[in-house]
This record gives structure tokens, sequence and C-alpha cells, in this order.
């Protein structure tokens, strides 16, 4: 199906820095979407591509689920387009679009003006 990774948008930063999600689907990639989620990178583990299991991060537990959590909707966000587009994939626009529609990113009217 789809090919999902976690990658730090600074994995050298000092303080904390963005996660962002890459997606491969059907010989595409969407690339550099944001979780929402940002993390230290001393407490990223890039193999597993989650927080390290470590007392200095207590919340790790949830935090790996939360991310667990943004694969699996986006897995499904992709395989409901395909179901409903006879396993034609989606542009990486519009599966952005969709992606951003079901975790809430699209602007709200009073900001679009």
């Amino acid at each position: 199906m789809a090919k999902i990774n976690f990658y730090l948008r600074d994995k050298e930063a000092g303080a904390d820095t963005p996660i962002l999600l890459f997606v491969s689907y059907s010989g595409v990639r969407l690339t550099n979407y944001p979780t929402g989620e940002t993390i230290d990178p001393a407490l990223w583990d890039a193999k597993e591509q989650r927080v390290k299991q470590t007392r200095k991060f207590p919340a790790y537990p949830e935090f790996n689920t939360r991310l667990s959590n943004i694969a699996t909707t986006a897995e499904d966000v992709l395989r409901k387009f395909l179901n409903d587009h006879d396993h034609q994939p989606p542009t990486v626009k519009a599966y952005r679009a969709l992606l951003d529609e079901q975790f809430d990113r699209m602007p709200k009217a009073e900001e679009v003006k």
C-alpha cells in the first residue's frame, strides 16, 4: 500500500524541531507534510522513527501513539481515495489537500481574507 516515514526537519537542531510526514504510494511521494508535532532531536530514534523510550521524556508512549495515529490516518485517507476512484492514486496536491481536510488544517474563511 503506502510507505509512511517520519523525519525531523532539522536533526541537528539544539531545540525542538518539527516532525514531518513522508508518504510514498504508487510511485508518488508526498514529502514534508507537517505533523504538528515537535521534538528535541536528542530524544528522536531515527531508525524507529519514533521518540526514544527514556526517562527524560516520560510522555513518550503517548507521543508515539500520536505519531502512529497520524500514520494510520494518512493510510486511511489514501485507501478511501483509492476505493472511491477505481484504484487510481491521487496526485500529491490532491492527497495533501485530503490530509489537510482530515487534520483540520483548512484555512478558516476569516483567515483567507
